[in-house]
């Protein structure tokens, strides 16, 4: 999909990062632009989106299913027809939130919706908690989406964080660069990274890391291929992409691709870190065993507990490669934890208090 300026495009293409090839697969005869994409259970999903210049935006929901090379069309979103909204995926279910109803002074809309491919189905939940927009960036982290950034006669730059099991949203930190819209997002070793997009016909570089446990946002190295928007995004085993868009206006369209080294915190190879703690059972009433497995850690590992606001909890020394980790003085609510080994975290995962 996409547009160039002139033109809207229908084609697919599928990258292989084992060989560094692409190869065109099987596609939509409609061309669109900005329309929403997910991957749930394997397949990927395509919808909404503008199919023309002058519009009009379209309600088209296609599931594309890479072992057939195939397309097929599903239920219609039951929503206004809009394009430019954010998705994430929790489980196997897809959520589309906010985007543009009209042209460029909208109407735009906050509405968040729900998408269960079992069922081919749609469900409106809880609205998106601030201004209608569009151009907003979403992304997933530890099982909540997150949406923010985007544009509505001003630019933005807040975050929130969506609970599906309690179909609630939390304001979290704002994102720290420049308010903007039309920036990617992605989610690899752990921590989710927003960055690039445009504002005021000046479009960024600039990517940062967002921290769950800290609430906080890093700036880490640049995107190596300079200022653009409108950029696509993914990741494949861990590994985090992105490539394409342009830079102001439609004057210079791009096709490159870039990976990103979340370890090394820049634009080069890598190879996703490995998680060496465990800690069950992840529903506590009383207590719980945390494991490490690390061949290579020393003996003053540190455990860290944080409560769903990214607030410390407890920190405790760890004595042992197994050891009992006691409720103590934690209420009811789900916790993430992280293991420290020299300042190095080796370890993390999520557990309930009952």
């Amino acid at each position: 999909m996409g547009y160039d300026g002139t033109n809207h495009y229908g084609d697919l293409w599928e990258y292989n990062p084992g060989t560094n090839i692409w190869t065109q697969k099987a596609g939509l005869t409609v061309g669109r632009r900005l329309c929403a994409s997910f991957v749930v259970n394997g397949n990927g999903y395509v919808c909404l989106g503008a199919t023309i210049l002058s519009l009009p935006n379209t309600q088209e929901v296609w599931e594309f299913n890479p072992s057939s090379n195939s397309w097929t069309q599903k239920n219609n979103f039951p929503g206004s027809p809009r394009y430019s909204s954010a998705t994430f995926v929790i489980g196997n279910k897809a959520y589309v939130a906010c985007g543009n109803e009209g042209t460029s002074s909208g109407p735009f809309t906050n509405e968040l919706w729900e998408y269960d491919p079992t069922n081919d189905s749609w469900m409106q939940k809880t609205n998106f908690p601030g201004t209608a927009r569009y151009g907003c960036t979403g992304f997933e982290l530890n099982n909540f989406g997150y949406v923010g950034l985007g544009y509505s006669g001003s630019f933005y730059n807040d975050l929130y964080m969506y609970d599906a099991s309690n179909d609630t949203w939390i304001q979290k930190a704002n994102f720290s660069g420049a308010a903007r819209n039309y920036a990617i997002g992605f989610t690899s070793c752990n921590k989710s990274y927003v960055g690039l997009g445009q504002s005021n016909g000046n479009s960024y570089s600039d990517i940062w890391e967002y921290n769950y446990f800290g609430n906080s946002w890093t700036q880490v190295t640049n995107f190596g291929g300079g200022n653009r928007w409108v950029l696509v995004s993914c990741v494949i085993n861990g590994a985090a992409y992105a490539g394409s868009g342009s830079d102001n206006g439609f004057s210079n369209n791009y096709s490159d691709w870039w990976k990103f080294s979340c370890e090394g915190n820049g634009i080069f190879e890598n190879e996703p870190i490995n998680n060496f703690a465990s800690l069950y059972p992840t529903v506590i009433s009383y207590s719980a065993t945390l494991e490490i497995t690390s061949p290579n850690h020393k003996n003053n590992c540190e455990l860290k507990i944080f409560d769903i606001a990214g607030k410390l909890s407890r920190k405790e020394k760890i004595t042992s490669n197994k050891m009992c980790i006691e409720r103590g003085n934690l209420q009811q609510g789900i916790y993430f934890f992280e293991v420290i080994n020299e300042s190095k975290k080796i370890g993390w995962g999520k557990f309930i208090v009952e």
